[in-house]
């Protein structure tokens, strides 16, 4: 632009000074002239007229010279303008130049450290900066620490610590921010900036005014470059930008660096590998073979696969994936695509070998790159063993899971893995609630300490256990089970396991309790037998002799002293039947009773002679079926029940009598050891609310002479006698107990129509003469034998007598035709009454004979055994007999009557 010189505008403002004075001069003059006025006013006019001109010359004046500064000064800034982009296009240039060459710094440097220090080394050099230095942030101090530097400032570096906390204080300056806000942060006067205010002597020693820090992240790292200008302002808009361009160029370069460095190992790794794969192809023995997916080759296998298949290498290569498995090509193609594709993992196959074996494959194909081909590496195992055993192993869960016996498997400290369903079965816990418990869940607290113990320590040291104990069950219930337990050994001879199997023996533990208790009772019924019959032998004479002691002191006073002593002998009688009851059943004759009647009477009967804080309920069904029994034997069981029911509540409580009808489809064994056959029954029932029985005292109520009462209050004869007599009727007795709780015992009858048997004979009041008839008297007792003669005496018959059975026979078959009858004795040693009485009417059919016994009970009378012997006209006399029993008997089989002769 042109300068306007300064004396311009004394010029302007003079030319028009002049042009304004000679046109107001001329112009007045003229119309001065023209109006013909006076030459004063034309004089003041003209000089009014030079005054503006002279004012206005020097307004223009002052304006011409106010423009012309401000063009001075307008060209001033241009100049100083156009300086500035001079020097912006020259850092430009050179920030250009050093991002061209750190392009090819990027391009071509092989370590990190070569790029950092090229990079700073031109940005120095080329883009006038002072000083450059790069770092990294090391996340776990979180401190930034310097890589590389360059430039005019050696030290700077080393004496500074920066952190990307903006906590601290050396948190807070711009690499700090920098890296934290992640942008670059540009500070234009570092000496103005009061966040330098810690390092502005440092600024000023190092001649530093101007920086910016730039941040950048490269495989997972944030790093930093800072950048130092020796002038104030230096990073312009655009300088920022190539900053950020020069960022970008750093992470590539570093990148091509860690790809290079990736590669090259990639390179090492792929030889290394294709090395060990040609060594691990070679000499594994894992079967391996490579396909071409193209059209199913085998292209090579290695010397595992030879010997597997058993063709040599080069006949195997030359077949066909197909040979091996005969698998249609259309499907090997989908296979081979699908493996390709990376969606198939394993196939199962059935390969075929050179010796025509089939066995059963597992193959683990993948896709590998071979020379620029795609081709299939597969390794293959051979499963048939492992398929076998995985069927063997699946019967055996299906046999373990069918099993009736619970398993449990637990680890080496006794800890639950697995139950079978039986488990569940018999405990109630399935496997969700046991897993990772010990079986001590299942303790019922009936075994001690020294039980599990010796349980712990057997199977610790590597024995089998085996043993019966008590567990209780979820519910709460204790039942018995019979256990192994087997520990399983490692080869190394380390436990790893233990097998349980457990079998619930409750029903075999309640059955062999029963058949002890029946065994039991069977056996004091035995020996009661055996006691009854010698009491029996004992109290016969002593009843008879009474019998004949009245007859011969009639004294009233020697009467009442005898008869002091028969009812003595008839009571002990009385307890002697009691306990032949229990041993034998009972004998009397049987009817056909309505089951409601017979609870009734007792329920009457008892009454009225319960104390009257006892309760009687009846509870009997409708439409109960006939039984057949001994009417007073029945009201004996149901008193007797009664009568203990009320001992067991003294504080009084209710008790009730009920009779219902029952099927059972099976026959079975009762709680007291009787066994009852299938079909119907009535089962009568007597049920307390009284103090209940103990398990303890349960096992022994039914044994003869067993008692908890006070001495002298019971003989311990009544429920063995309730025993008795239902066993005599062919039933059953069941016992229900709960101590506090009440008891209920359960009398089962069978519903028959059979009529009873022969009644023992019980005697009458006939009368009979001897007329000097002569009686065989067969006994072993001298006792009954030396009464019975002076019974037959007094009555005018004469009597031989024998001690035994051989005797017997040998007296009768010399004069077989002397007897008029025979008393015979069911049990004598060397030959039994049975036997006895057979020979004597194969001798004489029609004979009489009288058979004499304190065990033969009604179940034996009208057997087939006693029938054998006993026929029309013969009769069983129950010891222990009086007198005047004996001479009935002797009448009825020597005089009877006339339907009993018409039946003869």
């Amino acid at each position: 632009m042109k300068r306007i010189p300064l004396s311009e505008p004394v010029r302007l403002a003079l030319k028009y000074a002049g042009i304004a004075a000679v046109w107001i001069v001329g112009s007045d003059i003229a119309l001065n002239w023209a109006e013909d006025e006076s030459s004063l006013r034309a004089g003041w006019s003209m000089i009014k007229g030079l005054a503006f001109v002279a004012i206005t010359a020097a307004i223009l004046y002052a304006l011409a010279r106010r423009m012309q500064s401000r063009i001075r000064k307008t060209e001033e800034a241009q100049q100083a303008k156009l300086r500035e982009t001079n020097e912006h296009l020259q850092r430009a240039k050179g920030l250009h130049a050093a991002l061209t060459r750190a392009n090819k710094a990027a391009l071509t440097a092989q370590e990190e450290h070569t790029l950092f220090n090229e990079i700073g080394a031109a940005l120095v050099s080329l883009a006038g900066l002072r000083f450059v230095w790069f770092s990294w942030v090391d996340e776990n101090i979180r401190a930034i620490k310097p890589v590389s530097w360059a430039g005019d400032a050696p030290g700077h570096v080393e004496g500074m610590t920066w952190t990307v906390s903006p906590d601290d204080v050396d948190g807070q300056g711009p690499s700090g921010r920098s890296i934290r806000e992640n942008r670059i942060v540009v500070i234009q006067d570092m000496l103005s900036d009061e966040t330098l205010r810690p390092w502005h002597e440092q600024i000023k020693l190092r001649g530093f005014r101007s920086c910016a820090s730039v941040p950048f992240g490269a495989q997972g790292r944030r790093g930093l470059f800072s950048v130092y200008a020796g002038e104030p302002g230096f990073f312009s808009r655009e300088i920022t930008d190539l900053m950020d361009e020069l960022a970008a160029d750093l992470v590539h370069g570093l990148e091509l660096i860690a790809s290079r460095a990736e590669r090259a190992r990639l390179d090492d790794r792929l030889r290394e590998s294709e090395t060990r794969y040609r060594a691990l192809f070679e000499n594994d023995a894992v079967v391996m073979l490579v396909v071409d997916p193209a059209n199913g080759n085998i292209e090579d296998a290695n010397p595992a696969a030879v010997r597997y298949y058993g063709w040599d290498r080069a006949t195997l290569t030359r077949k066909k994936v197909s040979d091996l498995n005969h698998v249609p090509d259309e499907e090997l193609v989908r296979t081979m695509q699908a493996i390709l594709a990376g969606r198939l993992f394993n196939l199962k196959r059935r390969h075929n070998r050179a010796d025509g074996s089939v066995r059963d494959v597992t193959i683990f194909p993948i896709a590998v790159r071979i020379e620029g081909r795609d081709m299939l590496y597969s390794i293959i195992h051979d499963v048939t063993e492992k398929q076998e055993a995985l069927k063997r192993l699946h019967l055996l869960q299906t046999a373990i899971e069918a099993a009736p016996s619970g398993i449990v498997i637990a680890d080496a400290l006794g800890h639950i893995e697995w139950v079978n369903p039986a488990f569940t079965t018999i405990t109630g816990y399935d496997l969700s609630m046991v897993t990772g418990h010990t079986p001590s869940i299942l303790k019922s607290g009936r075994q001690g300490p020294a039980f599990y113990t010796n349980l712990w320590n057997t199977i610790s040291h590597g024995q089998v256990w085996s043993g019966d104990l008590q567990n209780q069950r979820r519910d709460g219930a204790i039942y018995w089970e019979h256990m192994v337990i087997a520990p399983v050994i490692n080869p190394t001879g380390t436990i790893e396991h233990y097998v349980a199997i457990k079998q619930d023996i409750s029903d075999q533990k309640t059955m062999e309790n029963q058949v002890a208790r029946t065994q039991r009772l069977e056996s004091i019924g035995l020996l009661a037998g055996g006691i009854a019959h010698d009491l029996n032998n004992v109290l016969a004479p002593i009843l008879m002799a009474m019998d004949l002691f009245k007859l011969r002191y009639p004294d009233p006073a020697d009467q009442a002293r005898l008869e002091i002593v028969r009812k003595s002998a008839e009571r002990g009688a009385g307890i002697v039947r009691q306990v032949l009851t229990f041993a034998r059943g009972v004998d009397g004759e049987r009817m056909s009773l309505r089951p409601e009647h017979l609870v009734k009477e007792v329920r009457n009967l008892l009454a009225e002679t319960l104390p009257r804080h006892i309760e009687i309920v009846m509870a009997i069904d409708r439409d109960l079926p006939a039984i057949i029994g001994d009417p007073t034997q029945l009201h004996q069981v149901l008193l007797n029940l009664g009568v203990n029911a009320r001992d067991a509540m003294p504080q009084g409580g209710v008790l009730t009598f009920g009779a219902r009808r029952e099927h059972f489809d099976e026959q079975r064994i009762t709680q007291s050891g009787l066994t009852v056959a299938a079909g119907d029954h009535v089962v009568l029932f007597v049920r307390d609310t009284g103090s209940g029985i103990t398990p303890e005292v349960l096992e022994h109520i039914f044994e003869p002479f067993y008692t908890t009462k006070p001495r002298g209050e019971g003989t311990g004869l009544g429920l063995s006698t309730v025993l008795g007599i239902v066993r005599g009727h062919g039933g059953g007795l069941d016992v229900l107990s709960r101590p506090g709780k009440g008891t209920e015992f359960r009398v089962l009858l069978p519903v028959t129509t059979t009529p009873g048997s022969r009644t023992p004979f019980a005697g009458h009041r006939d009368s009979v003469e001897g007329a000097g008839r002569a009686i065989l008297v067969v006994d072993d007792e001298e006792p009954i034998r030396a009464v019975t003669g002076m019974a037959l005496e007094l009555h005018g018959f004469k009597h031989v007598d024998a001690a035994d059975g051989r005797t017997a026979l040998d007296i009768f078959e010399r004069e077989p035709d002397r007897f008029a009858a025979v008393i015979l004795d069911h049990m004598m040693p060397r030959l039994g009454g049975e036997e006895v009485a057979a020979r004597i009417k194969e001798l004489r059919p029609k004979l009489p004979i009288i058979l004499i016994s304190g065990v033969l009970s009604q179940s034996k009378t009208g057997s087939a055994a006693t029938d054998a012997y006993l026929r029309n006209g013969d009769l069983v006399l129950k010891k222990p007999f009086s007198h005047e029993d004996l001479l009935a008997a002797l009448a009825k089989v020597l005089n009877p009557k006339p339907d009993e002769k018409a039946a003869t």
